[in-house]
């Protein structure tokens, strides 16, 4: 992740801890959601996220600071608490998260069991999607990503599985809590749009 000089603490309280700390090897293979679904968790391959990486960067270059006279010092030097700099990188940092987490969920999440969830590429979730004002994707991958952001993951269960997935594509620790404090979303997940028969 960039440096950016600045509090990244998540706003609100996490309703589970999150455990940034386990090795891959420590990591289970499927996770649980409040919604009773059962996720199979695997390893992403290990070019995946300099991948994406490479896109966002052509896609939105990097911010770069601008410089300030340095009278002391004779010179111009670069100025990273200039706050438009720190807003820019903020917005950089976040959407590249955001990209990492949804190639991450795309590689490495597949459902295991459904449990009395919706599923995915039913036409009970189609219609959810519908009730909420989305536009139903056809592709498998984009409605599975549809289903774990709008319906399946609460936020603590999305930092966890961040945190999990990032771990076992290889990425230091210090740079998995960054991009888990960067990761935002809802507390919770929008009611059922009707009761399930």
């Amino acid at each position: 992740m960039q440096e950016t000089h600045q509090d990244t603490t998540p706003a609100g309280q996490s309703p589970m801890e999150i455990e940034p700390d386990k090795t891959a090897e420590e990591i289970p293979s499927e996770f649980t959601l409040e919604i009773g679904a059962t996720l199979k968790i695997t390893k992403p391959s290990s070019m995946l996220l300099a991948s994406v990486m490479t896109d966002v960067e052509k896609e939105n270059p990097i911010p770069v600071a601008p410089q300030v006279y340095m009278e002391d010092k004779g010179r111009n030097e670069d100025n990273p608490n200039d706050p438009a700099f720190k807003a820019a990188m903020a917005i950089w940092n976040a959407t590249a998260v955001v990209r990492m987490f949804k190639a991450l969920c795309a590689s490495s999440l597949s459902i295991q069991d459904l449990g009395e969830a919706y599923d995915p590429g039913g036409e009970d979730f189609a219609d959810y999607l519908d009730a909420i004002g989305i536009e139903v994707a056809t592709g498998k991958t984009t409605r599975f990503l549809q289903w774990l952001n709008t319906y399946a993951l609460v936020q603590s269960e999305s930092k966890q599985l961040n945190t999990w997935m990032m771990t076992l594509a290889g990425v230091t620790e210090e740079d998995v809590a960054e991009a888990t404090d960067f990761l935002q979303g809802d507390k919770g997940r929008p009611a059922d749009p009707e009761p399930k028969g």
